[in-house]
């Protein structure tokens, strides 16, 4: 894929001049006065934050995941290499991601760093778990039928009221792609850890279903926060709908061109930004619409 890319690049490049002959003349008149004007406030279409206390217990939920793991890791604990590497960097990983949040970011940014760290600590405590015997991998996180009921659950009351349309889709959207990567992709692929004989790539598998704990914990405190600031609460159904019908037919128009009318090409190339089934998903109707 990136030779073909590489190689239409180049012709383009050797067909035609890479500078104008002509460059069009730019008129700077004006421009120091608008680079002096302040940028504007970003507006806050989700208002609301994580509570001291809130956030402390996802930062404490990370300690409690690294708490079994002797720090510092020594050869002598555990003599095989991968596996040590493996568990003392992400354990590092988790500590230096909290270490960096601060309360500038907003809400949504803040849950996204809980999640990373909380996957990082648990590849780290479930890699332990499972090449020692002091620990249980099972026990680490919940499994991924358990938590895959709960993100269907959780999807089940999306979208949830909100003051507008816009206002709704900022709050829930993010939410709904958790979930939605979550059913298609992450829990989809997380085969039970105890029968993988990789033990790396188990320690992973952990990691990948706490991060979706994480998310679904973050998502359903943002979206309680957000419903108490609604005064006058709307259902967005059915504008929500709407747009994406609107969008389907935007993504069935830039399939054709990108293909040239010949739908069965997307199959035959895995490194496209879209998935067929997210496509398909996407666009195809919904019980909800």
């Amino acid at each position: 894929m990136v030779t073909v890319g590489g190689g239409l690049l180049a012709g383009c490049l050797s067909s035609r001049p890479q500078f104008w002959e002509d460059p069009p003349s730019f008129d700077a008149t004006g421009l120091d006065g608008v680079l002096d004007n302040p940028l504007p406030d970003r507006p806050q279409l989700v208002p609301v934050s994580f509570e001291p206390a809130v956030a402390a217990q996802f930062v404490d939920r990370v300690e409690r995941l690294l708490e079994p793991i002797p720090d510092p890791l020594l050869e002598a604990t555990l003599p095989n290499g991968e596996f040590r590497s493996q568990i003392t960097t992400e354990r590092d990983e988790a500590r230096e991601i909290l270490s960096a949040h601060n309360t500038d970011h907003t809400p949504f940014e803040l849950a996204e760093r809980f999640a990373e760290a909380r996957y990082h600590a648990a590849v780290a405590a479930g890699t332990w778990a499972i090449v020692t015997t002091e620990g249980d991998s099972t026990s680490v996180t919940d499994g991924a039928g358990t938590v895959l009921s709960r993100a269907d659950q959780f999807g089940e009351m999306l979208p949830g009221v909100a003051t507008d349309p816009l206002a709704g889709a900022a709050v829930y959207g993010p939410i709904e792609r958790w979930l939605d990567t979550a059913d298609r992709s992450t829990l989809s692929r997380s085969t039970s850890v105890t029968r993988q004989r990789d033990p790396l790539g188990a320690g992973q598998t952990i990691g990948e279903i706490e991060r979706v704990q994480s998310q679904i914990e973050a998502g359903k405190y943002i979206q309680s926060k957000y419903q108490e600031t609604v005064e006058e609460p709307q259902s967005i159904d059915s504008e929500i709908c709407s747009e994406v019908e609107n969008l389907r037919t935007d993504i069935d128009e830039w399939v054709q061109v990108l293909y040239n009318g010949e739908d069965d090409q997307i199959l035959r190339f895995r490194g496209i930004e879209v998935s067929v089934d997210h496509i398909e998903n996407l666009t195809t109707s919904s019980s909800r619409c």
